[in-house]
């Protein structure tokens, strides 16, 4: 561990890192070439196996990082540790395999300094894949106001781009180890309990998307951690109480104990994993996507309605069709149409109109 400098520094940025030699260099020194300096930078290897390690060991030099150790336990122990011991009254956020803009921290401290209500701010970011820097963009609604509204339906910050008060931070008990993979989400919601959040118009950070990350290999975990933390906040605005309050472990037998219907469950599960499964498959990943769909395949099958198991298997089909598995397609149909004759006769109408629509010359 690396010495910190005598001051109190304006800003601690928290940083969990786990077998990201490929990606971490560039993240480090993204966080050290700041125009804003007045910061202190706390990494965590998190038992990394892989070369992270003697990576992070190469930047010790800069006397504001601050670099520990431990064995793995996951990116939620560093986080908490990380905000609990920063000397900063600003905790910005940042991840092992992205890219903070050099104008970042200037920007965040100037916004909250200037706005004393908000207690977060993040900001727009744009993908990066190991292809180079896309087009592609995120951006969430800048305004207070608008953002409150965004989050009864989905997290509106980009977790990795956000600047947060500490006091606030420590005031709602940092991040919920039971909400792993929606930590953010549910963090958000419990935030805007007592203040406001928002996001700067201006991109701030370069986030990397690869199959093999977390968010993507977590993808049913994460879908039933966000609903969790919807239900959370309804329990906290309707009966005063957090319906989660004494939950180790978001799945899909605790969110039925905290009040939210099984046709809900199945609905988001299926909508938001089945569509990130499909998007695989057509960015050329089927290995990944399929895994997404077995993992669902095993939560439908064991808690799920016949509906669910039905939808389930219209889901496989289509993506089977999608990746060129004609019988794999047929045969999930065949057990939608078990499940539910309906879509059998759902099935035959649809042949018969194409057969009876005229091919164009």
């Amino acid at each position: 561990m690396t010495s910190t400098t005598a001051a109190t520094p304006v800003v601690s940025v928290i940083m969990p890192v786990y077998n990201a030699a490929r990606y971490v260099a560039a993240a480090v020194e993204s966080v050290l070439v700041q125009s804003f300096t007045d910061f202190e930078f706390i990494i965590t290897d998190d038992g990394s196996t892989d070369d992270s390690l003697n990576i992070l060991r190469y930047y010790t030099s800069d006397a504001r990082l601050i670099l520990r150790t431990q064995e793995h336990q996951g990116h939620l122990p560093p986080l908490n540790h990380g905000w609990q011991q920063a000397r900063g009254r600003y905790v910005a956020r940042m991840d092992a395999d992205d890219i903070s803009l050099p104008e970042r921290f200037a920007k965040q401290v100037a916004y909250l300094e200037t706005h004393p209500a908000v207690a977060v701010v993040g900001g727009a970011a744009r993908i990066l894949t190991d292809k180079g820097l896309s087009q592609e963009e995120l951006r969430y609604p800048a305004e207070p106001a608008a953002v409150r509204e965004a989050l009864l339906d989905y997290s509106p910050l980009v977790h990795p781009a956000v600047m947060m008060r500490r006091e606030a931070l420590a005031a709602v008990g940092g991040y919920r180890l039971a909400f792993s993979q929606a930590e953010d989400y549910d963090l958000w919601l419990r935030l805007s309990d007592s203040f406001d959040l928002a996001n700067l118009e201006d991109i701030v950070l370069y986030y990397r998307v690869h199959p093999e990350q977390i968010s993507v290999q977590s993808a049913c975990q994460q879908v039933m951690a966000m609903l969790g933390a919807q239900a959370s906040a309804s329990s906290r605005r309707r009966f005063g109480k957090d319906a989660a309050a004494d939950v180790a472990t978001i799945d899909f037998v605790a969110l039925l104990k905290m009040g939210m219907p099984r046709t809900q469950i199945e609905s988001g599960l299926l909508k938001l994993v089945g569509g990130r499964a499909r998007n695989l498959l057509r960015e050329g990943s089927p290995d990944v996507a399929w895994n997404l769909i077995n993992k669902l395949s095993k939560i439908i099958k064991q808690h799920g309605s016949r509906d669910g198991k039905a939808a389930l298997a219209l889901l496989a089909a289509r993506a089977s069709f999608l990746q060129g598995m004609r019988w794999h397609g047929l045969a999930w149909a065949g057990e939608a149409c078990i499940l539910r004759p309906r879509y059998l006769i759902l099935g035959l109408i649809w042949i018969a109109h194409r057969l009876a629509v005229p091919k164009a010359a």
